[in-house]
């Protein structure tokens, strides 16, 4: 509701006091949206702090994942070394 205070200095006491309790409502509306949109932003940003430590934890598997990839590529050549240095 746009309020337009011109017209509101001539209204009668009830008038006035009708459109103080309209926008009341209005306030207790805004509040509850206001409310709301808080909510999902607290929870979104929960969600984003939880994939955050997943990614991170990621991360870390993925540079454990590669390092023993390199370890057992390593160990297969030096296997194949030893089996023609033996071969002799």
């Amino acid at each position: 509701m746009i309020l337009d205070w011109q017209k509101i200095d001539s209204m009668p006491p009830e008038e006035i006091e009708n459109i103080r309790i309209e926008c009341i409502k209005e306030l207790q509306t805004m509040e509850a949206t206001h409310q709301i949109i808080k909510d999902d932003y607290l929870h979104t940003a929960r969600e984003i702090q939880l994939l955050e430590i997943k990614k991170s934890d990621s991360r870390i598997a993925l540079g454990k994942s590669s390092c023993n990839i390199k370890q057992k590529k390593s160990d297969i050549e030096l296997l194949v070394a030893k089996f023609w240095q033996n071969k002799r």
